[in-house]
C-alpha cells in the first residue's frame, strides 16, 4: 500500500482490519475470483489509481517505530510481572 500499488487481498477479518477500504477482496481460495480482481484492476486506470490513493493514505495511520516500540513496552511489562513472581516466590 505504502509503495502506491493496488492491493488485491483475500477476504479475511485481518486483510480488512489492515487495508479497509484500500484494497479489492476476493474470496479466499478462489483462485478465479483472484485472477477477475487482477484484471479488473489492471483494465481500469481509474479504478487502479483509486486504489493505489487510498493504500497510500491507509499506510499512512501505520508505522514501524510505533508498532516496535509497543512491542518493546509489552515485552517490558511482561518481564517486570515475571520478576514480581519470582519475587513473591522466594
Amino acid at each position: 500500500m505504502a509503495s502506491g500499488l493496488p492491493v488485491v487481498a483475500s477476504d479475511l477479518a485481518v486483510h480488512r482490519e489492515i487495508c479497509g477500504g484500500a484494497a479489492v477482496y476476493f474470496p479466499r481460495f478462489s483462485s478465479e475470483e483472484l485472477a477477475q480482481c487482477v484484471v479488473q484492476l489492471a483494465g481500469s486506470a481509474d479504478t487502479s489509481k483509486r486504489m493505489s490513493d487510498r493504500g497510500r493514505e491507509r499506510s499512512q495511520q501505520f508505522s514501524w517505530k510505533t508498532h516496535v516500540e509497543k512491542i518493546l513496552q509489552l515485552a517490558r511489562e511482561l518481564a517486570d510481572v515475571r520478576k514480581k513472581r519470582a519475587g513473591a516466590a522466594c
